[in-house]
């Protein structure tokens, strides 16, 4: 089992707070400013795998745009459904 929670703040801060297999706990943090549909992070402290530097919001969902590419990372906007 997996769960991140990702936070864009009105500030233009950001955090996401990850606990994955085995209780290990992985913490980014950073700014964001958004144009249109696309966001640009900046990375403070911390790794992430899903994460980079340009994203892209579509259908209420997060994207990676890598290379002109777009990738899904698995984030939704919004509130837990408990669907899973």
């Amino acid at each position: 089992m997996n769960t991140s929670r990702l936070y864009f703040r009105e500030n233009g801060e950001f955090e996401d707070f990850n606990i994955g297999f085995f209780a290990h706990v992985n913490y980014v943090n950073g700014t964001w400013k958004m144009n249109g549909d696309t966001i640009q992070l900046s990375i403070k402290r911390g790794q992430h795998n899903l994460l980079k530097d340009k994203m892209m919001i579509k259908d209420n969902l997060l994207y990676t745009v890598e290379q002109g590419t777009i990738k899904p990372t698995f984030y939704y906007l919004g509130q837990c459904k408990g669907l899973n």
